[in-house]
């Protein structure tokens, strides 16, 4: 991760206030399987919320801090690819499939394939119990006050804002791997369309926001991303900005 710079998401942020961090599906079934836990086929073999402490302090010397990089990123933007993944920390989709794969054995992460026409379409990963438990325990969160939909992998896979989620999403992670090659270049700030909204409220309704700096030169920015489905006239709408000052405070008085 050397070159990358910092990322201060919600998870880094002290002076931030941040809901428990959400888990994953985790039903089970068979490692091989594409599609999201509880469907038709599944096996025995993922336990879910069980032994949770436990679990956790057996996995968690064999995790890395990159390990831990993604559960934080998992925990604030919900949804990555294996590609955006790789690019975030990896020298390549092989070694990022590699660890991937075992953490989500681990049930550190879970993950889904989305269904497409054509060629399969590639893993999406979300945190499993296990990260969940982990970003609590950072954040020092008891088990149990952390917030667990048993319905997550479904919901991103069934949900229509699923693209525009990993779009975004792949923005961000190319910034940061664009970063981890240019020396002097780092992504400061990302902050997810949720925080965003916690922070500002209907004074501006950005998908996110965030921070690039290059040498001493530093440049704070909102972005809408759109999949050229949205109106010219909804998009102008949504960057209506009153007063805000994009170095993360806002004022609705036009100040």
């Amino acid at each position: 991760m050397s070159g990358q710079g910092p990322v201060r998401t919600a998870s880094s942020n002290s002076a931030s206030v941040r809901a428990a961090p959400s888990g994953a599906a985790t039903t089970a079934r068979s490692k091989s399987s594409t599609v999201p836990a509880g469907s038709p086929g599944s096996v025995p073999g993922r336990r879910g919320w069980r032994d949770l402490d436990a679990r956790l302090l057996g996995v968690v010397g064999r995790l890395t801090e990159r390990d831990r990089l993604i559960c934080r990123l998992l925990d604030d933007h919900r949804v990555l690819t294996t590609a955006q993944v790789a690019e975030v920390g990896f020298s390549g989709e092989r070694r990022a499939r590699m660890r991937l794969s075992e953490l989500y054995t681990l049930d550190i992460l879970d993950r889904f394939r989305p269904k497409a026409w054509g060629n399969p379409s590639p893993f999406h990963w979300v945190l499993g119990p296990l990260g969940a438990a982990l970003v609590g325990a950072e954040a020092g969160l008891d088990f149990g006050d952390l917030s667990w939909r048993r319905s997550l992998v479904h919901d991103l896979a069934a949900s229509q804002r699923l693209a525009h989620l990993v779009g975004l999403n792949g923005f961000f992670c190319s910034l940061l791997g664009s970063a981890r090659t240019r020396p002097g270049c780092r992504l400061d700030e990302w902050w997810s369309e949720r925080r965003c909204a916690r922070e500002w409220g209907e004074v501006v309704r950005p998908d996110g926001y965030g921070i690039w700096t290059e040498a001493d030169t530093s440049l704070p920015f909102l972005l809408e991303y759109d999949n050229g489905t949205e109106r010219l006239e909804r998009l102008a709408g949504t960057g209506h900005v009153r007063g805000v000052d994009v170095r993360g405070f806002a004022s609705a008085d036009g100040a």
